[in-house]
């Protein structure tokens, strides 16, 4: 059985109880610093909204680099055993042959009918050994599987704090004291950071190059000011929970419960596991997300159906793997045979999106605000928001993740889109608006994904970069 979570009360204690959080120092001068501490009721609790402002923040992962810590706590799972490969196979679509110790994988697991349940990194640490981020449905399905692998809950014992920017590299081996050129993409390494141990993987959620350091709660405080020590010689940026979901659409990662949520809210035992294991029921964050949202926004409506996703037009196509039988195997060979739809990213005409902002200065009825950088929020509520994307006034796909992408200077959104449109430069509009509200068509052409065209952490040339020497 996995310990439950007793944390979660300390999140809603206001400010002197979050002075204590144990994942990164209390800072009086981060941004809209009240409405952030009290209005987040879960993990991003422990991270401000802003601290220098989101289009500083954005900047970060292009020409410095940002430090980020908002996904603590999390899902970490420490799954070791004889069987622990099989049990992966069997409930992943990726491929678990040749893969060597120290590596990690984005794991992805579906429903039978090849709708994403859930996905997260998976890091192989021995032989019969992986450590498990964000897979809570692979420990339930394993815990009840009987095989011979016992799962241990890491998700307040172990702390990430992610890195991602041009001077990511030279901040991490400063930081470790040695040369890390070698640590090859989603590769991973064993490492001391102000004599603490810890973990590092080379990814990050921007697309830039990017690196996290995983290491125990207990010694995350001196980990944590070492970076922010040896990353102010090369402009290292606190990253807020704002331009942090940005981070995911510019760089091409749809993410769950932004991007699409989970086909679990008809399975009985798996909510009760999740309740029983520390996920609040119908809170914010609790297991009531993979059947439904506190709120629904935008003009694609709020049927489960119509919003989940499988990994293909997700754009994960590539990691489905058919040499061995995994659920909803049949579902996805059918898919990958014949695909509907694919992932785009949609640039959004400024024309149309300043005729919404004139809305707003005229008699009448104004169209849905679009003065939020993104549209994402939690104040509370948590908001899925979900457009309908259209052809000729036909609905050809759905668009998340709207965001002002101040790095490039436009409007875009995530779009999973019917194959025939999904050429560069194919014309579209999107429905912007909820429904029953005054609705616009706001066109937009379909672009490159992922979005961000600089060097990306796979490819990215570190021999570039000034390797590090001991002073």
């Amino acid at each position: 059985m996995l310990k439950k979570n007793n944390y979660f009360p300390g999140y809603v204690e206001g400010i002197q109880g979050l002075k204590s959080c144990p994942y990164v120092p209390f800072d009086p001068q981060a941004r809209h610093l009240y409405n952030t501490y009290l209005g987040a009721a879960f993990a991003n609790g422990v991270q401000p909204w802003e601290y220098s402002g989101w289009r500083d923040e954005c900047h970060s992962w292009m020409e410095t680099c940002y430090i980020h810590s908002n996904l603590n706590p999390h899902p970490t799972y420490v799954f070791k055993g004889p069987d622990v490969l099989k049990a992966i196979a069997d409930f992943c679509v990726n491929s678990v042959e040749d893969w060597p110790i120290g590596k990690g994988k984005h794991l992805i697991l579906c429903d039978k009918d090849g709708y994403v349940i859930n996905d997260g990194v998976g890091a192989r640490h021995a032989e019969d050994m992986v450590t498990g981020h964000e897979l809570t449905r692979l420990a339930y399905e394993i815990e009840r599987g009987g095989y011979d692998v016992t799962v241990e809950n890491r998700s307040y014992d172990e702390v990430i704090y992610q890195f991602c920017g041009p001077k990511a590299l030279e901040i991490m081996e400063n930081c470790v004291k040695e040369d890390l050129h070698d640590l090859k993409f989603m590769f991973t390494k064993r490492c001391k950071i102000a004599s603490k141990n810890v973990w590092i993987i080379r990814m990050g959620m921007a697309g830039s190059l990017g690196y996290e350091i995983h290491c125990n709660v207990e010694d995350c405080l001196p980990v944590y000011e070492e970076a922010i020590r040896v990353g102010e010689a090369y402009g290292l940026r606190k990253l807020g929970s704002r331009a942090y979901s940005m981070t995911h659409w510019e760089g091409g990662f749809p993410q769950w419960s932004l991007d699409f949520p989970s086909p679990w809210g008809d399975d009985e035992d798996y909510m009760s596991y999740l309740v029983e294991n520390g996920f609040p029921g119908n809170e914010p964050g609790g297991a009531v997300w993979g059947n439904g949202y506190t709120r629904y926004e935008g003009s694609m409506e709020p049927d489960l159906k119509k919003h989940l996703r499988n990994p293909v037009e997700l754009g994960w196509g590539g990691m489905v793997k058919f040499d061995h039988e995994f659920v909803g195997r049949a579902a996805l060979e059918e898919i990958k045979a014949n695909p509907k739809r694919k992932m785009v990213t949609l640039v959004w005409n400024k024309e149309d999106i300043l005729d919404v902002h004139r809305s707003q200065l005229e008699a009448g009825e104004p169209y849905k605000p679009l003065d939020d950088p993104l549209d994402y929020a939690f104040d509370g509520v948590f908001m899925y928001h979900a457009d309908k994307v259209l052809a000729s006034g036909r609905e050809i796909g759905i668009s998340t993740g709207r965001m002002n992408s101040y790095n490039y200077r436009e409007m875009i959104s995530l779009c999973s889109i019917d194959v025939e449109y999904g050429g560069l430069g194919t014309e579209v509009t999107v429905l912007w608006g909820d429904p029953g509200t005054r609705q616009k068509e706001i066109r937009a052409v379909v672009s490159r994904y992922p979005f961000l065209d600089e060097q990306r952490n796979q490819l990215f040339d570190v021999n570039q970069i000034p390797r590090y020497t001991e002073k």
